[in-house]
């Protein structure tokens, strides 16, 4: 019986994902996500709505609206401003009004020291802070972004708008083994996952082409139910030949094919 290795990514996935998680309506949820333009992870978290068998429905949370616009609470402000003429010795980077972030509580209020003592990866925490409404549903938060609009004869005006760039879809559908019950447990699928990507960057070519071809060699005797003899034989192939770090392979119909990197030909290994 061939022994197979795990990474420490894999084991540490396997071990948070071999827990059967049962969620109830209204209880907290983290998972991992990705950024929407980089690699980089983080964990969000949100409140969960309904659980099938293989799916979890989650509803996203945000913190509460605190921008104001030109000192004026976001929600308050008009979505569109009447046109008026814009001011003297504009150019195109005039700032024509100015968004702040504030605090709605008094610094000095109870209601402040509960604000500062809250921590999002404390499920809790989360609970509370939806109750002060520290934390609201995003599906009720307003994500539009106000923008100035210039005319050619009218002047200018401030216009709320959605931006498809930076709006969030209030509802999430995780399958069950991407859903933790608990920060930590999501953080530990970031942690093992950059660990991960540091020991493959510290690879070799030649390790990290290995690493490809027994990748596709454990596809292959899956999928078609290849003896580990057979993979053996094939893996001994093509880790005997030279510039191994140039070897690219593929299952393709049932054959296990190779070819150099710089050739276009694939080439089938047929075993005896």
């Amino acid at each position: 019986m061939r022994t197979v290795i795990l990474t420490e990514y894999q084991v540490t996935v396997l071990t948070i994902r071999g827990v059967k998680m049962k969620f109830n309506s209204g209880d907290v949820v983290y998972w991992v996500a990705h950024h929407k333009w980089s690699a980089d992870m983080y964990v969000d978290f949100g409140i969960v709505t309904e659980e099938f068998s293989d799916a979890v429905c989650v509803d996203k949370v945000h913190m509460h609206d605190n921008r104001y616009i030109n000192g004026i609470p976001y929600k308050d402000f008009p979505d569109v401003t009447p046109w008026q003429k814009l001011p003297k010795g504009w150019t195109y980077n005039t700032q024509l009004f100015e968004v702040e972030w504030k605090s709605t509580v008094s610094i000095d209020s109870d209601e402040h020291l509960l604000e500062m003592s809250l921590r999002l990866d404390r499920p809790e925490d989360v609970k509370t802070a939806l109750e002060h409404e520290f934390l609201v549903y995003l599906k009720d938060y307003d994500q539009t972004v106000p923008h100035s609009e210039v005319s050619n004869k009218l002047g200018w005006r401030i216009r709320k708008e959605h931006d498809n760039s930076t709006y969030i879809y209030p509802h999430v559908t995780l399958q069950k083994d991407n859903a933790f019950k608990t920060y930590a447990e999501a953080r530990a699928v970031i942690d093992a996952q950059k660990a991960e990507w540091k020991r493959q960057s510290e690879l070799t070519n030649e390790e990290w082409s290995v690493e490809q071809i027994d990748h596709d060699l454990q596809r292959w005797a899956k999928i078609y139910s290849k003896s580990p003899e057979e993979v053996q034989r094939v893996r001994d192939f093509l880790l005997g030949m030279d510039e191994v770090e140039d070897i690219e392979t593929r299952v393709f119909g049932g054959d296990f094919q190779w070819k150099y990197e710089k050739n276009k030909k694939w080439r089938t290994i047929v075993l005896d």
